[in-house]
C-alpha cells in the first residue's frame, strides 16, 4: 500500500467522537470499520466504482469476516473510512458515477496488496 494510503488512526478521531463517543465503546472497537473503508477505497477493484455500487458487495464482505460487529453499526465507519481514503487520491472523485467492471457475484482468492500480508477487503475467507 502507498504511503498515501496508510491507515491513521487519527484521522479517524473526529467522526468516532461525534458518532460513537456516546455508545459506552471504545475507538478500538469501530477501529476495523474504519481501517476496511480506507482499504477498500486504496483497492483496485473498487477504483472507479461508487460507493452505492459497492455498498451491499461491502455489507456481504463484511459479514463474513467479522461477524461479531453488527453492519448497521459499523456502516458509518466504513464509509467514513472509504469517503476519507478517496479523497487522499488523485484523480478519484468520492462519488463516482461510472462503473469499469464488475467484480460482484464471484469469490475472490485472498489476494495480497502492496507487497504485504493485508488481504484485501474485497477478498474473503
Amino acid at each position: 500500500m502507498s504511503e498515501q494510503h496508510r491507515f491513521n488512526d487519527n484521522d479517524f478521531a473526529h467522526h468516532y467522537g461525534s458518532r460513537y463517543g456516546h455508545t459506552g465503546r471504545s475507538y478500538s472497537y469501530y477501529q476495523p470499520a474504519y481501517r476496511y473503508g480506507s482499504e477498500l477505497a486504496a483497492d483496485n477493484r473498487t477504483q472507479n466504482r461508487s460507493w452505492q455500487e459497492l455498498e451491499s458487495e461491502v455489507r456481504h464482505r463484511w459479514q463474513q469476516r467479522y461477524a461479531d460487529r453488527d453492519w448497521s453499526e459499523m456502516r458509518d465507519a466504513i464509509r467514513e473510512g472509504f469517503d476519507r481514503g478517496r479523497s487522499r487520491q488523485p484523480n478519484i472523485p468520492v462519488e463516482t458515477a461510472s462503473h469499469a467492471g464488475s467484480i460482484g457475484g464471484h469469490v475472490m482468492g485472498a489476494e495480497y496488496i502492496g507487497g504485504t500480508d493485508e488481504v484485501s477487503p474485497m477478498d474473503t475467507e
